[in-house]
């Protein structure tokens, strides 16, 4: 419990913190920080347009971030969650700018994970998070995988060993009552 006590402090003081999910393992910062998120695109040299996921605890979490989901969105958490499926939701203003690419929306989902949801209920608000990797390699299924460069750059890397999935979650987006995948 320590490392989930020191891990959250770490990102509450604006920090960031390398952990393992259900799919891969994640680079995290506090949701409602923009310059705690603004660090995750710096470290991962990603496009500060792609936006990135949040991940929650619990369904509790989602009304904290988004907006009430429609009928077809709360069917889709209802079947998948926890799990890997990344929900495109409305989101709410205390959400980092950044985090939603300055749009509208945000990428949200319940991770099948007791170690990335522990670690967001000691936070006390959801975690924004991309895969650890650098922008267009492989992502990290175990610490082992995770680039030198993107270790030096974080400020706590909590191991929970290789992750279960081993590939980023699926995301979809409900337009017209209808799913669209935009990422298998």
């Amino acid at each position: 419990m320590e490392d989930f006590e020191r891990a959250a402090d770490i990102l509450l003081s604006g920090g960031t913190v390398i952990f393992p999910t259900d799919t891969v393992y994640g680079l995290g910062a506090v949701a409602n920080n923009d310059a705690a998120v603004e660090k995750l695109f710096e470290i991962k040299g990603r496009d500060i347009k792609k936006p990135i996921n949040l991940l929650i605890a619990d369904y509790e979490d989602l009304l904290k971030i988004a907006e009430i989901p429609s009928r077809e969105e709360g069917k889709l958490m209802e079947k998948y969650w926890p799990g890997p499926l990344t929900i495109i939701l409305k989101r709410k203003q205390n959400v980092a700018n950044v985090a939603a690419a300055n749009g509208g929306t945000i990428g949200v989902r319940i991770p099948d994970s007791e170690i990335a949801r522990n670690l967001i209920r000691e936070v006390g608000f959801p975690i924004a998070t991309t895969s650890v990797n650098l922008a267009g390699k492989e992502p990290a299924v175990k610490v082992e995988d995770i680039d030198e460069k993107i270790l030096d750059s974080v400020d706590f890397i909590l191991d929970g060993g290789e992750c279960k999935l081993k590939t980023p979650s699926k995301i979809v987006k409900i337009e017209n009552g209808v799913v669209k995948i935009l990422r298998k």
